[in-house]
């Protein structure tokens, strides 16, 4: 939820005036499968340009999306991570994309980078780490 108050208040068509309000967004309903891209560009005003962010992100192994559900579903809503889509490089207009997926039978990771596959070893979602990145 993103309060919109002070300066940011809303203007409201029917008052004609700024009031105070919430905004938020709440799902009706969700996907057997769950896609989540996160736009990690922003624009930069001196430049003119789009600028990559580069702050690191955590996400869990699991996602409830039940606080994001407007009504009740007969199933709780958890979604288990299976895939992530990284970009290397520091500009927004170029770089590499190497994904990580998951077996859904074994629940091993692995690293696709072109032709280059591996079995992902040790603390399986470190995909946050310098090389990366």
């Amino acid at each position: 939820e993103e309060k919109l108050d002070g300066e940011n208040r809303y203007f409201c068509e029917n008052c004609q005036s700024k009031q105070s309000a919430t905004r938020r967004i709440r799902l009706h309903s969700l996907p057997p499968t769950l896609n989540l891209q996160l736009m990690r560009f922003v624009f930069d005003r001196q430049t003119g340009l789009k600028k990559k962010l580069s702050t690191f992100i955590n996400f869990p192994e699991q996602l409830d999306m039940e606080p994001f559900l407007e009504g009740k579903l007969d199933q709780r809503p958890v979604y288990e991570l299976s895939a992530v889509l990284i970009h290397r490089g520091i500009s927004a207009y170029s770089g590499h994309y190497i994904a990580h997926v998951k077996d859904a039978l074994t629940g091993d990771w692995y690293k696709f980078n072109d032709e280059e596959i591996e079995k992902m070893e040790g603390k399986k979602l470190q995909l946050g780490i310098e090389e990366d990145i």
